[in-house]
């Protein structure tokens, strides 16, 4: 939504286009603001019109833009979530793109108790390091990119844990190519957000059988997908 904001100078009001201003603009994340808080992602829709026999465009074409509207929709977790997320010797770390947001409100939802999130600007600012006492201590990680979730994953690895990616989408490829072990799962809702670490604990030896099944499944599918594309 921000990032397609910061490109318009013009929304459309009814018939009019009319100049973009900072009221309008407070008046739109408002709005906005309110629905992420119950948890709805926000796409903004906005044009910009060009002569209609062009054939090449440009990044630079991308602003100047005139917003006409955003659209709201609800991606709301499984019932199984909750109850999944409460195994034994599995820490939940949630690295989404999304909004810190919407990312609180489905966090709360699925009873995942969490601190202010960490967004993604913030990371490039730590050495890894200092990167690594922060994902010790929190639990969300919201507007990243896919370079952001890898360079956890990968700080998790580094400092001793075994860490299994569910990832849905192109922005997980390289998280989920990072990870011990990369799940993608149909039907998860939650499934584009979570990674899942394990500390191996001698009392209880490390042994997760519910998750195993999983984990060996899903891996086969991976690479039985990866073989048939390339």
């Amino acid at each position: 939504m921000e990032e397609i904001l910061a490109v318009c100078n013009h929304f459309k009001h009814g018939d009019q286009v009319e100049k973009m201003d900072e009221e309008r603009l407070a008046k739109v994340r408002s709005i906005t603001n309110e629905l992420n808080d119950d948890g709805m992602r926000v796409i903004a829709v906005a044009i910009r019109e060009f002569e209609p026999l062009r054939e090449t465009y440009s990044l630079a074409d991308e602003s100047d833009l005139v917003l006409v509207g955003y659209t709201a929709f609800l991606d709301p977790p499984k019932e199984t979530v909750a109850p999944a997320l409460k195994d034994h010797g599995i820490d939940v770390k949630i690295l989404t793109g999304d909004n810190e947001r919407v990312t609180s409100k489905v966090c709360r939802a699925v009873g995942l108790s969490i601190s202010m999130p960490v967004l993604g600007a913030e990371t490039e600012a730590m050495d890894d390091a200092t990167l690594a006492r922060t994902v010790e201590i929190n639990t969300v990680f919201a507007r990243l990119t896919p370079a952001h979730k890898e360079r956890i994953v990968r700080v998790l690895r580094n400092h001793g844990h075994v860490v299994g990616f569910l990832g849905d989408g192109i922005n997980d490829a390289a998280a989920l190519r990072t990870a011990d072990i990369g799940i993608s799962v149909d039907h998860f809702t939650l499934g584009r957000w979570p990674v899942l670490h394990t500390r191996q604990k001698k009392d209880k030896g490390g042994d997760m059988p519910s998750i195993k099944p999983c984990c060996h499944e899903a891996v086969a599918n991976l690479i039985r997908n990866y073989s048939y594309r390339t």
